[in-house]
């Protein structure tokens, strides 16, 4: 107990240092946090509203159709929680810097083991709770309960919570004696990323919205379709029950579950922790297992390369390597899917509104993009690491350095762009106007993108970062996504009036649209685009040029 609460003192006494005294990244962190949530939690709940009423609308059955939602989604979750805990404990448990000021004090493995337990069981659980925040807070308008066991719910966190994490985190003690750390943590996100697109894609195909009107057949077979396994053994299927029956009888007639279901949790991690006292210490010993590299044929060449060629071929044998990568593929690629899935299930009878309900997909292709530059772009001259000081001593000035990668990645992503948007014109047909706003707006938006994303990479990198995700869930990241944001609602904004009039002219025929009269709009879009790129890009230049001094 000694060692515990000398950990637990160890702990809580970073923490205080931190929020008393926070860098000034942490400061801008919390701050585009706070914004984030403020835009974060109402849309979240309003789609969940919207899911569970359009779900609770069904006559007789809508109550059981809402938790058989819940049943799938938190089976969804489980699934993600197990792999985000096998993704977090490989750098807590054996790439942090902690570990080897802990062993090297006379405290036990175990005690150890338990207090990176609980980081662990926090940064894999983290995001689900905050989604739980708005999606309860939905389910509980619909369902008609009360504030108290909208509390209870998300207590009731907690222990699945605790379960799942444990299991991740005795997979990684188990594979990590056979494997190399980093590269259990490339596959597991690599699988998290596969099952996230897969489940979306899924339940895409099902349909939902066929359910207004929808006779008992029809019904029936949705219901047999969302069929989730609720085996005794499965955390999710304890946890829909409190959600169940504290819905119908209150918290009284979820707390008996509830205790059961936490006191088998704690029972599971207790085992997981009595097992790292034979398993854990081994394989941290050999978390630096790496494969060897493949010498140089003796008789390789050097062949000289423009700075532009060279720079391009090392990024791109960068990102072929690096398995980690891959995966920001299949997110791309089934994004885009639903996305032109959704287009091509617009019903018919829409006429003229697709041209209105496409203009507002110009904002989702934006959304899309970014989130896939946060992934590509942003982090590319952190991951240069030690081997930037090549380009220090080359003869070659930061202007120049950050202009080709801003080339070598800004192209591909307006090539993505355009594809995408010239796939959505052939799938909705909307009118030529439509077509033409379309492209020009996709082009800026990518361009922001790209240029915010190398500047912001630039102005904020860190050569000694191990894992990219630190950058994107960081300062960086949340500045990047933030002003991405901001530049695409804003195109929205510029453009409703066009639009607007455009829709209210194939409606009305005596009322003549005339393109060439919103110059102002088009200007104004370039020169905003060019307003955040340019200075984004040099923010980050004048950073370098200052790292290089």
């Amino acid at each position: 107990m000694k060692d515990l609460a000398w950990l637990i003192r160890f702990y809580f006494t970073q923490f205080v240092n931190k929020l008393l005294h926070p860098t000034k990244e942490n400061v801008i962190k919390n701050l585009l946090v706070l914004v984030f949530a403020a835009m974060f939690f109402p849309i979240v709940y309003q789609l969940f509203f919207f899911i569970f009423k359009h779900f609770y609308s069904v006559p007789i059955i809508g109550g059981l159709l809402v938790n058989k939602l819940i049943s799938t989604f938190f089976l969804t979750f489980s699934v993600m929680i197990i792999l985000s805990a096998i993704v977090a404990a490989i750098p807590v448990l054996y790439l942090s810097h902690d570990m080897d000021f802990l062993f090297s004090s006379p405290l036990k493995t175990e005690t150890i083991f338990a207090t990176q337990c609980v980081k662990v069981t926090f940064g894999a659980s983290w995001m689900i709770i905050l989604m739980g925040i708005p999606i309860f807070a939905a389910y509980m308008a619909v369902m008609k309960i009360s504030l108290g066991v909208y509390f209870f719910i998300l207590l009731s966190h907690i222990p699945f919570f605790i379960s799942l994490a444990s299991v991740g985190i005795l997979a990684t003690v188990l594979l990590v004696r056979f494997f190399p750390a980093e590269n259990v943590r490339n596959m597991a996100i690599a699988l998290s990323g596969i099952f996230a697109v897969v489940f979306i894609i899924y339940f895409r195909m099902l349909q939902p919205e066929k359910l207004t009107g929808a006779g008992v057949d029809q019904v029936s077979d949705f219901i047999k379709n969302l069929r989730t396994p609720d085996a005794w053994w499965m955390p999710h299927a304890y946890f829909v029950s409190i959600v169940k029956k504290a819905a119908m009888g209150g918290v009284y007639g979820g707390l008996y579950d509830f205790f059961y279901f936490l006191s088998s949790s704690l029972l599971i991690l207790t085992s997981v922790i009595t097992a790292s006292k034979y398993l854990y210490f081994e394989g941290y010993g050999k978390k630096g297992a790496r494969r060897k590299e493949r010498p140089l044929s003796p008789d390789y060449k050097y062949i000289k390369h423009h700075m532009f060629t060279a720079q391009s071929l090392k990024d791109g044998k960068y990102l072929l390597r690096d398995t980690s990568q891959w995966i920001q593929v299949v997110f791309l690629a089934g994004i885009v899917f639903i996305y032109l899935f959704n287009l091509y299930k617009l019903p018919a009878e829409l006429f003229g509104l697709k041209d209105f309900i496409f203009f507002l997909n110009i904002g989702f292709i934006g959304m899309v993009l970014a989130a896939v530059g946060s992934r590509f772009v942003l982090p590319v001259i952190s991951t240069e690491g030690n081997g930037f000081w090549i380009f220090k001593t080359a003869p070659v000035t930061m202007a120049r350095y950050v202009m080709y990668k801003f080339l070598v990645y800004s192209v591909p992503l307006i090539l993505t762009g355009q594809l995408v948007a010239v796939i959505s014109i052939n799938i909705l047909k909307p009118g030529q106007f439509v077509n033409y706003l379309t492209m020009y707006s996709t082009f800026f938006i990518t361009l922001v993108i790209a240029s915010v994303g190398i500047g912001f990479g630039a102005y904020f990198a860190n050569f000694n970062i191990k894992n990219p995700e630190d950058l994107i869930t960081g300062a960086a990241g949340l500045a990047y996504m933030f002003l991405s944001f901001m530049y695409v609602a804003l195109v929205l904004f510029i453009e409703a009036g066009i639009v607007k009039d455009y829709y209210m002219a194939q409606l009305v025929r005596a009322q003549v649209f005339k393109p060439f009269s919103y110059m102002l709009n088009y200007a104004l879009i370039m020169i905003t685009a060019l307003a955040i790129s340019v200075p984004a890009l040099l923010s980050g230049i004048n950073k370098l040029k200052k790292m290089e001094n």
